[in-house]
C-alpha cells in the first residue's frame, strides 16, 4: 500500500510526526539489532529510498540484504516518505539521520 505524505520546502523530520514511520523503523531495529553493523544504515536507507544496493554492501551485511529484500519487514511508510520527500534535501537528511540514530 502506498501512504503519501505531504512535505513542505524547511520542513525537518520529527519522529512524533510520523508514528507509522518510526513503527516501521522498530521493528526493523528489533529484527537486525543481532545482525552484522557493517554498513547496516546505508543498505536500510539506499534500499529503501532507491532499491539499490552497492554489491560490497551485499558481501559484507548478507543476512540484512536478504531480510530486506525478501519484504518480509513492513516498509511501505518508510518507503513512501522516501518517495514523498526527495525534492528537500533539508528533511531528507533529517530522515536519515533518525534511521542511522535508531540503527547504531
Amino acid at each position: 500500500m502506498h501512504h503519501k505524505y505531504y512535505i513542505s520546502a524547511g520542513d525537518q523530520f520529527h519522529q512524533d510526526a510520523y508514528p507509522d514511520v518510526i513503527d516501521e523503523l522498530e521493528n526493523i531495529h528489533r529484527n537486525t539489532f543481532r545482525m552484522s553493523a557493517s554498513f547496516k544504515s546505508d543498505i536500510v536507507i539506499s534500499f529503501l529510498k532507491d532499491h539499490r544496493l552497492e554489491m560490497h554492501w551485499i558481501e559484507k551485511n548478507p543476512k540484512l540484504v536478504k531480510l530486506l529484500t525478501s519484504r518480509s519487514l513492513g516498509t511501505s511508510h518508510m518507503e513512501s516518505l522516501f518517495d514523498s520527500c526527495r525534492a528537500d534535501a533539508s528533511f531528507l537528511s533529517s530522515f536519515e539521520a533518525c534511521i542511522k540514530r535508531q540503527l547504531q
